[in-house]
């Protein structure tokens, strides 16, 4: 059984079982329509069962059918966001598939009992269960199963340290993709897109991303297609390009909301939770950021849910709830610790010192911001340290305070946003936001340098209009009208 195929063979299979009804070409059936459609991968799965009653198979044949269709399940629970029931389904499955000795089928359980663990935030159980299915995929010599398994293994490993990531995934799997299986190189695509956007790289994160979504519609992955979707509007937002970001959104949603996959859907409502909230719409970002949380309720410790953590406490900051976006800050802090991904760790350090600030604790408030900003240069996160300089450059514009180290320039304020000014200036694409272009005019503008000010004024409009042009404002408020409407449809059903 091949992990995944294209349209055409699902095509062929479904052409076959209208002339005669087959159980294996209904396995078959099943198995490739359990992402493409995953409602009746599992009818697929009633009929098998039933087929299965008065079916005269040997013994070991009869198992590894039983075995292929608890996989099925278990995807589908997975994709449900039922941890529990998925973990039973693929436990079981691979009892059978160790009895049967059945190579394709151990790679593809430890596959998604890997996918179980990152969902819980155990990072070493699931580069155990990874490692297990690379050896079963070897065993068998699949080249597709090969590549598939250490591409999302190199994804994970670039959200957790992307150079290292980089350093040990990016040639090998480089070099395979002039030869790869589709499916294998929507996934080998995605790991790119992962580490370049984590490495600063935003706007190559997006060309990956798009060749991922491209590849992964050819071969019936749809939440790689759903997730490369919602990733490139997240690029897109780090760009300053709200009008993109919300095009970007719009289509992952329309593809996720037919699945039912709470997860999934969550990240897209995320997203475009997060384009609303950066174009100044926060009342309409919140309602989509509350929703996220409550269908990611089931995966407390998962990425998806740090993510959503993160965006709802910066709304929070945002609508002036200072104690609301510190309780935020200090449960992402929390699932930042079992993640052990970096990017989170630095969000919530920054996120805490913004909301000290505030609070009138600036003496902490720099404490924190220097932690975040030696942790976000430690791991090479240059996007993070931006954040971080422009929360310093707030705190010392505030605030006469002792610097914790030898400053260069007229002012502190100055000294950290020009610091962003040049880190800004090394990644593709990216502008910085419209508050630090404001904020670095006037510093230049209280230091005497009048023409440096008048330039970043300039750049300040220029971002202005184009972020907060009419046409993304309405395109904005159309989205926020279209969910509304949907969900009022879907309460009434």
């Amino acid at each position: 059984m091949e992990m995944f195929v294209q349209d055409h063979v699902v095509a062929q299979l479904e052409a076959g079982l209208a002339q005669h009804s087959d159980l294996n070409q209904l396995l078959a059936l099943a198995w490739h329509l359990r992402q493409r459609d995953t409602r009746r991968a599992l009818a697929c799965v009633g009929q098998i069962s039933q087929l299965l009653r008065h079916a005269k198979l040997p013994r070991w044949q009869r198992l590894q059918i039983t075995a292929r269709m608890r996989l099925v399940q278990a995807e589908a629970h997975w994709l449900m966001a039922q941890p529990l029931a998925a973990e039973q389904k693929v436990s079981r499955a691979l009892q059978h598939f160790t009895t049967l000795q059945d190579a394709a089928g151990l790679a593809d359980g430890f596959w998604l009992r890997g996918w179980l663990a990152s969902d819980q935030g155990n990072a070493l159980l699931r580069g155990r269960f990874w490692e297990q299915a690379l050896q079963a995929a070897h065993k068998l010599d699949d080249r597709l199963r090969i590549l598939f398994i250490q591409a999302d293994h190199a994804r994970s490993d670039a959200f957790a340290h992307h150079p290292s990531a980089l350093a040990r995934w990016q040639a090998p799997l480089s070099a395979a993709l002039q030869e790869a299986d589709p499916a294998a190189a929507a996934a080998i695509h995605f790991f790119l897109g992962v580490a370049k956007s984590q490495s600063g790289n935003p706007g190559d994160g997006v060309t990956h991303y798009s060749h991922a979504y491209e590849f992964a519609l050819k071969t019936g992955q749809r939440g790689t297609v759903i997730l490369a979707l919602a990733n490139a509007a997240d690029n897109f937002n780090r760009l300053n390009d709200y009008q993109s970001a919300l095009d970007w959104c719009q289509r992952a949603l329309d593809v996720a909301r037919p699945t039912g996959w709470p997860r999934i859907t969550g990240s897209c409502l995320l997203q475009c939770g997060n384009s609303l909230r950066l174009l100044g719409q926060l009342e309409a970002g919140h309602d989509m950021l509350r929703q996220t949380l409550v269908l990611l309720t089931p995966l407390p410790q998962s990425r998806s849910m740090a993510l959503a953590l993160h965006s709802m406490a910066d709304l929070a900051l945002d609508q002036g709830d200072f104690l609301a976006a510190q309780a935020y800050f200090e449960q992402l802090r929390q699932v930042a610790s079992v993640l052990k991904q970096p990017e989170f760790t630095v969000g919530a350090k920054r996120g805490l010192a913004q909301t000290l600030l505030q609070l009138g604790r600036a003496e902490a408030a720099l404490d924190m911001a220097q932690q975040a900003l030696h942790y976000a240069e430690k791991q090479q996160l240059p996007e993070k340290q931006i954040e971080v300089l422009a929360v310093l450059a707030d705190i010392h514009t505030r605030y006469i305070l002792p610097a914790q180290a030898p400053l260069t320039g007229a002012s502190p304020a100055l000294y950290y946003l020009s610091q962003a000014q040049q880190l800004a200036s090394q990644i593709n694409g990216y502008t910085l936001p419209v508050k630090m272009l404001d904020a670095l005019a006037q510093a230049f503008a209280e230091s005497g340098q009048l023409a440096a000010a008048f330039k970043a004024s300039q750049e300040a409009i220029t971002a202005r209009d184009k972020s907060h042009s009419g046409a993304t404002t309405n395109r904005a408020i159309a989205m926020q009208v279209r969910i509304q409407t949907e969900r009022a449809q879907a309460e009434s059903e």
